[in-house]
């Protein structure tokens, strides 16, 4: 096999990061949904103010703003009414919330506009939370395929300028 040109070794590096990446998410196992909401460890009553956080990537987080300051965080999918919200109110919530992460909670039940999320509710919410972050590991076996193709394909092609 001929040398090709060297600017395509550092994209075969990537695709191999980029594999690793998606590895590693693919094996990494999240809470299931059983021991999320059986397990009380981590379980907290959280009462507070509600508003819209937009995160820097885009997606949009609720946050609840306790009676001491504290903040505490939801995932849309769970008031996928209040984050469509062009202009939101600040709103009490009152839930019982299981930590799932640093910064973000999952309600296990939650009153808020007047509506009750219960618990079996909740369940399968989190379901599709769980399916919706599970997928992401493809991107990264996506990408790292395509550009290692890309590089392989390109290896022994002339550069444009040859």
């Amino acid at each position: 096999m001929k040398d090709g040109p060297t600017f395509f070794w550092p994209l075969l590096v990537f695709s191999f990061f980029c594999a690793a990446m998606g590895g590693i998410q693919y094996f990494e196992k999240p809470i299931t949904t059983q021991e999320l909401f059986k397990n009380t460890n981590n379980t907290i009553e959280i009462r507070g103010n509600v508003s819209i956080y937009d995160k820097s990537r885009g997606s949009k987080k609720i946050r609840i703003v306790g009676q001491r300051g504290e903040s505490y965080y939801f995932d849309c999918l769970v008031y996928v009414d209040l984050c469509s919200r062009t202009d939101p109110e600040e709103q009490l919530l009152s839930s019982t919330a299981v930590k799932i992460a640093n910064d973000l909670y999952w309600p296990k039940n939650a009153i808020f506009l007047h509506r009750k999320i219960s618990t079996a509710e909740s369940e399968l919410i989190y379901e599709l939370y769980l399916e919706r972050d599970a997928g992401f590991y493809k991107l990264w076996l996506a990408l790292a395929a395509a550009l290692a193709g890309f590089a392989f394909w390109f290896r022994n092609r002339p550069l444009l300028g040859e």
